[in-house]
């Protein structure tokens, strides 16, 4: 067989006899830490975590055709995410929701997402909104690395707890400093570091 890419070498438990095989495929957790690396293996493992909660990260790396097709396989599943740290290079992450989440009268998808990091290397051009079919009431984390936090506004919300903003653009105005914050009154930490 064919070993899984680096972050998923421990699939190779599947391979040890069928006992362990059966016992790996009985546990959907064991399938819901999920590395972006290639659409079959974000397809495999999103298949095998059924319904249970996702933690999703992406490994440092070229943003490649495959790479963004895995990220839109699994940007499906923001609903079920708790964790997420995405790497979109100038890319404003807005998802459709999922067919089986009804969006009546413009309701949005509550998510159980309570860390958030996006690493966006190219600030996303014009003013667009990311996640707009969504909804954090959990959110408590939010970092944002090399880019514009515009298209996150409407994600930070009253759960908020801690704010990392690393090198983005738009803060050279105080004013757009304290609007933002003005969102997030439990925030307990800040860090600003451009």
């Amino acid at each position: 067989f064919d070993p899984p890419p680096q972050p998923y070498a421990w699939l190779v438990i599947r391979h040890v006899s069928r006992e362990w095989r059966s016992v790996a495929l009985t546990f959907p957790e064991l399938s819901s830490y999920i590395c972006i690396t290639s659409p079959e293996c974000v397809w495999d493992m999103l298949c095998r975590s059924s319904s249970a909660p996702l933690h999703v990260y992406e490994a440092d790396g070229f943003d490649t055709g495959p790479r963004k097709a895995a990220r839109r396989l699994v940007l499906e599943h923001v609903g079920r995410m708790i964790s997420a740290d995405l790497k979109c290079a100038g890319q404003v992450l807005d998802p459709a929701a999922r067919s089986n989440e009804p969006l009546a009268g413009g309701q949005k998808v509550r998510t159980i997402m309570r860390s958030l990091q996006i690493d966006a290397s190219i600030p996303p051009s014009g003013q667009q909104t990311a996640f707009t079919r969504y909804d954090f009431p959990c959110l408590a984390e939010f970092v944002c690395k090399c880019g514009s936090t515009s298209p996150f506004r409407r994600v930070l919300g009253r759960s908020l707890r801690r704010l990392h903003l690393y090198q983005c653009v738009h803060w050279s105005f105080p004013e757009q400093l304290v609007a933002l914050l003005s969102q997030v009154p439990q925030l307990e930490e800040l860090v600003l570091d451009n």
